[in-house]
């Protein structure tokens, strides 16, 4: 498979508006080189390294407040 046919794959599986959604969550705010988010990700393909992070917190039953913090990082290449 062609490397912009992978490309255009992957676009498919993101959700509609990732688009809107990466200005939204400020994953797409000092753009400089890249004039889209979508050609953000696909230069880093072969350059960088791109990281997905997320960190939540987590309650039990009649906890007032945190009672544990979960971090999860994964590398998509």
């Amino acid at each position: 498979m062609k490397q912009d046919n992978v490309f255009e794959e992957f676009l498919k599986e993101l959700p509609a508006e990732y688009h809107k959604m990466a200005y939204e969550f400020k994953a797409f705010t000092r753009s400089r080189n890249f004039k889209t988010p979508a050609q953000l990700l696909q230069n880093p393909s072969a350059l960088l390294r791109i990281l997905v992070v997320d960190g939540s917190s987590l309650q039990g039953p009649g906890a007032k407040g945190t009672g544990y913090r979960l971090h999860l990082a994964s590398d998509l290449r």
